[in-house]
């Protein structure tokens, strides 16, 4: 993919409910872990671009960025995300303004 046809998207993580992330079960501590294992992956890799989530007050929620040549590939690329066994990704394509 040359550097004038990469395409950014943003992925969200909506918020399962409203006391999320502060109220962790230990089986959603652990599914966090891994999410966390496999964005880095990403990272490394140079298709994820940043992740974390967005502290907005009582409403947090998750968000990153990653390249990709479509949406089905970005889709493709977070399919296996831990984190889709609490809650479904929001992809959206963005347009970027400045590098």
């Amino acid at each position: 993919m040359q550097n004038d046809e990469v395409k950014y998207f943003a992925v969200i993580f909506p918020n399962p409910r409203p006391t999320f992330p502060r109220d962790l079960s230990d089986d959603e501590k652990k599914i966090v872990e891994e999410h966390r294992k496999f964005w880095r992956v990403l990272i490394d890799e140079g298709r994820g671009i940043i992740s974390g989530p967005i502290l907005k007050p009582n409403a947090a929620f998750g968000f990153s960025v990653l390249t990709a040549d479509s949406a089905e590939h970005a889709a493709s690329l977070v399919k296996d995300d831990p984190m889709q066994l609490i809650n479904r990704y929001e992809i959206y394509q963005m347009m970027p303004q400045l590098p």
